[in-house]
């Protein structure tokens, strides 16, 4: 990781559970680079960590929500900075 990387967290609501998210999210950060996490929470939102270069961070938090099974509906998405953790891939959280 350099000075010029970028880490954030999301939060999804809405109908973000079993419209296949988490498996977008780990393609998706795989594709990019990028490293991280996602899961789903107990009150049926989903998290997502994740880190890397500023441009791939970036065009990852604009896309997400696309590709989602029919049905799906994100609400909210709230998408704040964090702290880089420098992980070595990007995993799904059970």
């Amino acid at each position: 990781m350099t000075q010029l990387d970028k880490a954030v967290q999301i939060t999804l609501t809405g109908k973000v559970i079993g419209v296949g998210l988490r498996n977008w999210a780990q393609r998706e950060a795989n594709r990019r680079g990028l490293g991280g996490w996602v899961r789903n929470n107990t009150d049926r939102s989903v998290s997502i960590e994740v880190e890397g270069p500023v441009a791939d961070v970036d065009a990852f938090v604009d896309s997400v929500g696309q590709g989602l099974l029919e049905g799906a509906e994100i609400k909210s998405k709230d998408v704040r900075e964090s702290e880089i953790k420098r992980y070595t891939g990007f995993y799904v959280e059970y």
